[in-house]
């Protein structure tokens, strides 16, 4: 080495230099890359989870929306069911007093045609 002029010995050592930063600049941006490819993987799981969650939000919120709509159709027709019962129960409530209401009427003209006979009778009798 000695037998190299001096500018010659600088000049290499800068090379030496230079190769040196260029590969650890090169290692860098290696690691760089990887490093981007991890977030750009990180990142499509993340929106991928997003859009699995957004997806099972709106299945059970679908879900919960038919439980809630079957249930209110449910309570519906219990509440019709128990209208149209009440309603039987009040109209059979007024066949029963109109039955019991005719068969007070028939007594009663039943007692006035029977008045009505005895008068006849009474007046032939006179």
């Amino acid at each position: 080495h000695q037998s190299y002029p001096p500018k010659i010995l600088a000049s290499a050592t800068r090379l030496n230099q230079y190769t040196a930063e260029n590969d650890r600049l090169l290692d860098e941006v290696s690691h760089l890359r990887l490093q981007i490819l991890e977030m750009q993987n990180d990142r499509s799981e993340l929106v991928r989870a997003h859009r699995e969650s957004m997806s099972l939000l709106a299945q059970v919120s679908e879900e919960k929306l038919v439980e809630y709509k079957s249930k209110s159709e449910q309570e519906a027709a219990e509440s019709k069911a128990a209208q149209e019962e009440a309603l039987r129960t009040v109209l059979e409530m007024m066949e029963k007093d109109c039955e019991e209401r005719v068969a007070e009427l028939d007594r009663e003209l039943a007692r006035i045609d029977a008045e009505r006979a005895r008068a006849a009778e009474m007046q032939a009798e006179a």
